[in-house]
């Protein structure tokens, strides 16, 4: 199943019009092309298709799904890095405590797709840290899935269980 076929069923699934997912950000007419499969996102209106059908990135990039090697997927990881780093970059003191949240758990969803599985897990903790500030209690139970599929990778089956079991308790 491709990206944009995955997209398409989300939003089937939801019961979107094209328009409604589309929303500000891009035209109905862009979406339809990024549904066929004429044309990729970027990882701004990725993110925001994601937000908009209540999935992670990961759910919409999803390897299983796909069946294969992701390395042979039509995204670059390591253009999606820069284009988080980036983001980051323009982070401050003034930055909503949600906004920084979600940008280290995209980080954090690249490094993991990348295998760096240490560093996906610093950008999770992170996330979940901005999560608590912020009082988004909800955003912490995939940030646990997360940190668990991290320390499972890592084969640390004790953090995985502390993990698991903090996810269990949101």
């Amino acid at each position: 199943m491709t990206l944009g076929e995955r997209i398409k069923e989300a939003r089937l699934r939801r019961k979107l019009t094209q328009q409604e997912l589309a929303g500000d950000l891009i035209t109905r007419n862009m979406l339809s092309q990024i549904e066929n499969n004429i044309a990729m996102p970027s990882m701004r209106t990725l993110a925001h298709l994601a937000k908009s059908l209540e999935v992670s990135m990961s759910v919409l990039l999803s390897e299983e799904e796909r069946g294969g090697s992701f390395a042979a997927q039509e995204i670059p990881w390591s253009i999606a890095h820069k284009a988080v780093l980036d983001e980051l970059g323009f982070i401050n003191a003034e930055t909503p405590p949600e906004k920084q949240a979600r940008a280290y758990a995209l980080l954090g969803e690249i490094y993991l797709r990348m295998g760096q599985y240490e560093k996906a897990e610093a950008c999770f903790y992170t996330a979940k840290e901005w999560f608590e500030i912020s009082g988004q209690t909800q955003e912490l139970i995939p940030i646990y899935v997360y940190l668990e599929e991290c320390s499972l990778k890592r084969e640390d089956f004790r953090t995985a269980y502390m993990y698991a079991a903090l996810r269990r308790d949101v």
